[in-house]
């Protein structure tokens, strides 16, 4: 299959994920062709975040669409190759939490590779956790930052709400 095929094949299946606007960077915003390729990496991320099962029997899509507040450009799914030149998709997601340790919320890293239908997570312990653990997230250190205002990183109110 094309990447084109692909890439109507993920729309034709989620029609959900033409709608999630992607809030592109300003580099991005003067480069066509740098911000269609950073869409289409972005739709493929989302679709194989709905592929993701967690631990709970949701999916990481569920949990990027009702836990952090918001889907992230950086949401994304590229192709790499590994020392042999056989390809893998890196998947990487930034969801974000709020974190009862710190009081404020936080910025996670999600990521993981697959090759076929394999998945090895590779970013923190999160990635592992989540897809292990169906208590996850734990409540205790972390809650669902959807909902919550948005705070940079000193605890005040961001001006990007």
């Amino acid at each position: 299959m094309t990447a084109e095929r692909f890439d109507r094949y993920i729309v034709k299946t989620y029609p959900d994920i033409a709608k999630i606007h992607y809030r592109a960077n300003r580099i991005e915003l003067e480069d066509k062709a740098s911000l269609e390729d950073s869409q289409m990496a972005f739709r493929r991320g989302l679709y194989f975040a709905k592929r993701i099962k967690l631990a709970n029997g949701s999916t990481l899509f569920d949990l990027l669409a009702t836990c952090s507040h918001d889907f992230e450009p950086t949401d994304a799914a590229s192709v790499g190759f590994d020392k042999n030149d056989k390809p893998f998709l890196y998947l990487q997601y930034i969801p974000v939490f709020y974190s009862n340790l710190e009081g404020k919320n936080v910025d996670m890293n999600m990521a993981y590779e697959r090759v076929g239908d394999q998945l090895k997570a590779t970013g923190s312990q999160l990635s592992t956790t989540a897809v292990v653990d169906r208590k996850f997230p734990d409540p205790e250190v972390l809650q669902c930052a959807h909902g919550r205002p948005k705070l940079d990183e000193d605890g005040h109110l961001s001006s990007t709400q």
